[in-house]
């Protein structure tokens, strides 16, 4: 049985550096979530920033400490 890994991250980048970011990153698992990208302003003006949700496999016969399914975040954000 193969367990899978919850990662979440903010991928903070120009638009073309968020693009191959996201194509590296969601062929290692399957996408969750992704918001559109947010412009950043200031010194980070053309940059933006996306948040990204994965389940990633791990390789079988491994469980890392803390290993589990994918929380819902919505429904764990409205019954907070």
């Amino acid at each position: 049985m193969s367990t899978r890994l919850g990662l979440e991250a903010w991928l903070i980048g120009t638009p073309d550096e968020l693009t191959a970011a996201l194509d590296a990153l969601t062929h290692t698992g399957h996408t969750v979530e992704t918001t559109h990208p947010e412009p950043l302003t200031g010194a980070d003006t053309g940059r933006h920033r996306i948040y990204l949700r994965l389940s990633i496999p791990t390789r079988p016969g491994h469980t890392p400490p803390g290993a589990g399914a994918v929380i819902d975040l919505h429904t764990r954000r409205r019954t907070a």
